[in-house]
């Protein structure tokens, strides 16, 4: 931790808003305002399914009303049993965060949508894993 807050300090300009914190995700006290942004990089599948709607309800909690949150959704394949990493899927993002954010990139479209609107690129899964941001409701 040391280390990465010396990374943050050397940094110019040096974000005052910025912090490095180790601490139980689930019990972190949300700071006046909540937090602007989240990087979620494969946090959801490493946590037993029972914990999902808790990951879901503490973004939800601690967030700013204007917060983004970035997802690496991984390992997108099904089904698959056991963990970690446990399976996730787009559907579950959808659900556990479809009524408190608005998934503003990485949605998946239709074939003949891809085709009207070119816009392929920002749209795939590469491999087993998807980015899509998404903004508080």
């Amino acid at each position: 931790m040391e280390a990465a807050r010396q990374w943050l300090d050397a940094q110019t300009p040096r974000a005052d808003n910025a912090d490095v914190q180790v601490a139980d995700f689930f019990n972190l006290d949300k700071p006046d305002g909540g937090y602007d942004v989240f990087y979620d990089y494969t946090f959801l599948c490493a946590l037993p399914p029972v914990l999902r709607q808790d990951w879901a309800a503490a973004y939800a909690r601690l967030s700013s009303p204007s917060a983004l949150l970035i997802t690496l959704q991984y390992p997108l394949d099904g089904d698959r049993e056991g963990g970690p990493p446990y399976s996730v899927s787009e559907e579950l993002y959808e659900a556990l965060l479809g009524d408190a954010w608005e998934r503003l990139w990485g949605r998946p479209v239709a074939e003949d949508e891809r085709r009207r609107t070119m816009t392929a690129p920002d749209m795939e899964p590469i491999g087993r894993e998807r980015i899509a941001i998404w903004r508080r409701r």
